[in-house]
């Protein structure tokens, strides 16, 4: 009985760690490449110090799900400090020797990388250390930590996240105010002078961004640099920009009924054929003193046959051309035909410069036709 528990405990255990390593894979596969990792999590402490510095420890543990990887690397921005010291490295709680880290400012971003020797399949934990100069925001209401702790520029998940604020002394939580900005995070404070964010699953490109205020006078620093221009940014972002997006907008709309009813209203203009209201069904007389071709052309704005017969019978109406009907009898009156003669009856007819080409192509050279001989001619004329 013994051995049938244990032999149950050991599958039991086994079954156990392939489903967490099935679920470690997926939670981690969701790049695209050779390399594939994710952060199994990232622990970052932030401690405001009395003269306003922060110093900042980012942990994070990388899982190495596929590939081979010999460096790692994290571009910390400047852009919210006066400067950046005493910055030191450490791979599996061993410190990095400056032979083995590359620092290199680029823009606005100072990009750290450090080497190891190749690894697979396994997780290595980086603690990066620094102290951020004048990255405290400094108001008369309250000084503000507001810091992004997860970073966006990365393409592969963090599996859990805790950012760690610590104050120089402490704060009745009365007089704290406390948000997160990103990815869902909950906060506590742990005791007066200590607030922890934390937040489960942070997917690539998603940051996550923390803010505390607290009473002014708690540290000794001045307003920093870049304060007055981030502080006109943020007012731009809160309060112009959505004024500016509301108007970029409503001119869209506009633009866009003005332009439907504009095309519409040249379409009804000059694009429409204009009513003509009720028609007679019997009239004894044309209704003006257009030829029955352009009348049938306008109509369907096209010239057919049957527009070519009403000009034909137009002009021998006229008096231009003459029709005249033939029947030819067949051997013994059997197999007797139809067929018409056209002639032109004057020299210099007034005729209108279409119907004169007309009958330019009509009878050539000649003053009589038979529709016999224009057979397969007249509708190449």
């Amino acid at each position: 009985m013994l051995r049938n528990r244990v032999v149950l405990f050991l599958v039991s255990l086994l079954l156990t760690l392939v489903a967490l390593a099935a679920f470690s894979s997926e939670a981690c596969a969701q790049g695209v490449g050779d390399q594939v990792y994710c952060y199994d999590y990232i622990h970052v402490s932030i401690y405001v110090r009395p003269n306003g510095d922060l110093e900042v420890v980012e942990t994070l543990a990388l899982h190495y799900l596929d590939g081979i990887f010999t460096y790692g690397y994290r571009d910390i921005p400047l852009s919210r400090m006066n400067a950046i010291e005493d910055l030191w490295v450490e791979d599996n709680r061993r410190r990095l020797g400056p032979d083995q880290l590359w620092l290199e400012h680029k823009g606005e971003r100072l990009h750290v990388a450090w080497h190891h020797p190749p690894t697979e399949r396994t997780t290595r934990v980086i603690t990066l250390h620094y102290v951020a100069r004048g990255a405290l925001r400094i108001y008369p209401e309250g000084d503000q930590v507001w810091w992004k702790a997860i970073f966006p520029d990365r393409s592969f998940p963090v599996n859990s996240a805790r950012v760690t604020v610590r104050l120089p002394a402490a704060v009745d939580p009365a007089n704290l105010k406390i948000a997160a900005y990103g990815a869902d995070a909950e906060y506590a404070l742990s005791d007066p002078q200590t607030i922890v964010f934390t937040s489960g699953k942070i997917r690539g490109g998603q940051e996550l961004e923390v803010r505390v205020q607290f009473p002014h006078g708690l540290v000794t620093a001045r307003p920093p640099a870049w304060q007055a221009a981030a502080d006109r940014q943020v007012a731009y972002e809160e309060q112009v920009r959505p004024l500016v997006d509301l108007f970029v907008g409503v001119c869209s709309l506009l633009l866009l009924v003005g332009g439907s009813l504009g095309i519409v209203l040249l379409w009804h203009r000059r694009g429409r054929d204009v009513p003509v209201g009720l028609v007679a069904e019997y009239l004894s007389e044309p209704p003006s003193d257009l030829a029955p071709g352009l009348a049938g052309v306008l109509l369907d704005q096209k010239a057919d046959m049957r527009d070519i017969i009403a000009t034909i019978v137009d002009l021998a109406r006229r008096g231009v051309i003459r029709l005249q009907e033939q029947r030819e009898g067949g051997l013994f009156g059997i197999g007797s035909r139809r067929d018409f003669t056209f002639t032109l009856l004057q020299d210099q007819p007034a005729v209108q410069p279409f119907e004169e080409e007309f009958l330019s192509r009509f009878f050539g050279a000649y003053r009589e036709r038979r529709l016999s001989e224009l057979k397969d001619k007249f509708y190449n004329s």
